[in-house]
């Protein structure tokens, strides 16, 4: 006779160690495969971002929406962030934390015609 799954109140046979097909997760001498959060390639270009972007926002402290005073805190990408636009600085604009999302990632017309997106 085969021997019975090991979960809880499961009569199902085994299969493999221990545990029927609909039990398998439950096996504890399977190693799991972990994800790396990040890609190599993602993490070549954030390597390559981040000093620009530090560098960018120590040379403009303040907001570069117009009207705008406020300290820079973030970078703006007007061309997008896929590939190498995100680092290019030829894109980047230094705006505060108020401008960024209420001004151009809500307004995106607006933005458009002020040249903030491309």
């Amino acid at each position: 006779m085969a021997k019975l799954c090991d979960a809880e109140s499961c009569y199902n046979p085994r299969w493999g160690k221990g545990y029927c097909k609909n039990h398998q997760h439950l096996r504890t001498d399977k190693k799991q495969k972990v994800i790396s959060p990040l890609s190599a390639k993602k993490a070549e270009e954030l390597a390559m971002y981040r000093p620009r972007r530090d560098k960018y926002l120590k040379e403009n402290t303040v907001c570069e929406v117009r009207e705008c005073s406020k300290p820079s805190t973030h970078i703006h990408h007007k061309n997008g962030r896929i590939g190498k636009m995100l680092y290019d600085v030829n894109y980047f604009m230094a705006v505060c934390n108020g401008c960024h999302p209420q001004k151009i990632h809500e307004n995106p017309e607006w933005a458009r015609e002020q040249g903030y997106l491309i």
